[in-house]
């Protein structure tokens, strides 16, 4: 009773935020010119391939401006390598300018790349295809990577089942931008310009139909007392609550759609959401379960709340074992 308590507090609190402060026609606009940009990214897109492990991520602000040219964050372990762009003469380039430095300091890449020919940059990718680190300047950002690229697997071999990310046009890594700075979870406050914590991983959970439900997750790389799994928890959920006024706002039809679903927003009351930590396991010490799908009413919609405990193989590039609360 005592975390149901202290969870319907952070509820109310993060809810009086998104309240009191303005933020609705800026998302709603974001929303239209990202459904209006969405068929040139579509198009655009078709002209290249992914060359694992460099991954395609898309920004709101990059979206917005993909009129007439698609421009791309590339990154090795979620950390920014390059920018790739496509224009409207469908001409694929490359560039690390910006990223030189970095790419020298933590992966020793001494590649440049100066709007080079996409099809051509065949050096570079060939280096972080080869590229052999254990350990990675940002690890959480490796994990989310990682996260991502499990959750993109539709075969056998996939660790967790009916789970899938949220990609733009269903095809690009999104970064889900929120109003809310909760990175100290126990001050949470509204950021300037609205535009505040990202969302780690933003995916849909369930089969099909009016089972499949968005999950916001939090990704930790550690699973300390210090930092317990309550506590990345506290951050999804306050993150999911802006996810909920968002679909219940003006905005709501147009994101509905960014994320992926075809029909309409559930009717009030009907709506489900799920919260999600995902961290280290403990084993073979027992992880914290107590949260397991604990509920919160938020005016009578549903946030759901759940954990996903991993183990990473010694090299860091891989999931060992993947457990979790979510339905599969």
């Amino acid at each position: 009773m005592g975390t149901q308590k202290d969870f319907n507090a952070i509820l109310l609190n993060a809810q009086k935020l998104l309240r009191e402060n303005k933020w609705v026609e800026q998302y709603k606009t974001y929303a239209e010119v990202m459904i209006e940009n969405l068929k040139f990214i579509s198009d655009k897109k078709s002209n290249f391939n992914e060359w694992a492990p460099l991954y395609f991520y898309i920004t709101t602000t990059k979206a917005k401006e993909s009129k007439t040219k698609l421009t791309l964050d590339v990154r090795y372990k979620g950390q920014n390598v390059a920018i790739l762009k496509c224009d409207d003469n469908d001409r694929v380039t490359l560039s690390t300018k910006g990223f030189d430095n970095k790419n020298l300091r933590h992966f020793k890449c001494d590649i440049q790349l100066d709007n080079e020919e996409w099809t051509k940059a065949t050096a570079f990718r060939k280096f972080f295809r080869d590229i052999e680190f254990k350990k990675t300047h940002k690890k959480e950002s490796s994990i989310e990577s990682l996260l991502l690229t499990e959750f993109s697997k539709t075969g056998g071999s996939k660790l967790i089942r009916g789970i899938q990310p949220v990609k733009f046009g269903g095809k690009i890594r999104f970064a889900m931008p929120t109003p809310l700075s909760a990175s100290d979870y126990d001050n949470l406050t509204f950021a300037p310009n609205a535009l505040g914590g990202g969302i780690d991983i933003l995916t849909r959970v369930g089969k099909s139909g009016s089972d499949v439900r968005l999950c916001i997750i939090e990704v930790k790389d550690t699973n300390e007392t210090k930092e317990p799994p309550i506590a990345a928890l506290q951050q999804a959920v306050e993150y999911t609550i802006f996810i909920r006024e968002l679909l219940r706002s003006d905005a709501g039809p147009l994101w509905w759609k960014l994320f992926g679903f075809s029909g309409k927003i559930p009717a009030p009351g009907k709506l489900t959401l799920y919260s999600a930590c995902a961290m280290p396991t403990l084993d073979p010490k027992p992880d914290d379960e107590s949260f397991k799908e604990m509920h919160l009413d938020i005016d009578g919609d549903m946030i759901e709340c759940h954990y996903i405990y991993f183990s990473l193989s010694d090299d860091e590039n891989s999931f060992e074992s993947i457990k979790t609360s979510l339905p599969g």
